[in-house]
């Protein structure tokens, strides 16, 4: 699948409360955090969409969206 332009909400810790992706790519959208939420902009593989807040986290201090390290 292709890659989407997504919208992340996430917290102070990195942990994503949010994703969602304009329905319109031809729309400029500006994400809105409030005080508990950061919100950034990033092109995801659309596969990953729905699983992306059990899937990922966001490094806060870098702003990218990174897997989750294995418990393994």
């Amino acid at each position: 699948m292709a890659e989407v332009t997504a919208h992340i909400w996430y917290d102070f810790s990195g942990n994503i409360v949010a994703v969602g992706r304009p329905l319109d790519p031809d729309l400029t959208i500006k994400p809105v955090g409030d005080e508990k939420t950061l919100t950034m902009e990033t092109e995801v593989e659309e596969s990953l969409l729905k699983s992306l807040h059990r899937t990922h986290t966001v490094n806060v201090t870098q702003g990218l969206v990174v897997p989750l390290a294995s418990s393994d």
